[in-house]
């Protein structure tokens, strides 16, 4: 009887082989699904941490304007009563001139600031189109306003 050779040991079935690679790819997307679920979670994490910082910033400005405005209130009320107090006890008094006081402030510093404003803006201007002249007379030989100077309608 003639006699059947047996696979070398290191030898693999190929439906062995076959169910072996399938079962590593089964295990690599259990892993990969891990990896990008653990991905997503620390992203949602990132996300809700910042919500809860901004809820916390938002609050704190809230109870920091609060509380100025709680202080602002009571000094202008101790500096009204105090005034209404010398004034014989007529509390309508200190609360008139601390109420006008107050107004006259806020209205002179809107004044005041409005007009630096314009005088910035205005000084920005002069300069943008002494610029504009300037770059006109290096690449012309003369500017805008010295052709309407030499035709005698504006001053230099």
């Amino acid at each position: 009887m003639p006699q059947v050779e047996e696979p070398p040991k290191d030898h693999v079935a190929p439906s062995d082989a076959a169910r072996d690679a399938l079962h590593k790819l089964a295990e690599l997307r259990a892993y990969a699904q891990q990896y990008f679920s653990a991905k997503a979670d620390k992203l949602k994490l990132t996300a809700r941490n910042i919500a809860i910082m901004t809820a916390l910033g938002i609050i704190g400005l809230i109870a920091a304007g609060a509380t100025l405005v709680i202080s602002l209130v009571m000094l202008l009320a101790g500096i009204a009563g105090a005034i209404g107090a010398l004034a014989g006890g007529r509390m309508w008094v200190g609360n008139l001139v601390v109420g006008l006081l107050v107004l006259g402030i806020f209205v002179g510093g809107a004044i005041v600031g409005l007009g630096i404003l314009k005088k910035a803006m205005m000084k920005a201007t002069v300069k943008k189109y002494e610029l504009v002249q300037k770059q006109q007379r290096d690449s012309f030989g003369r500017s805008s306003r010295d052709r309407t100077a030499a035709a005698g309608s504006v001053e230099i």
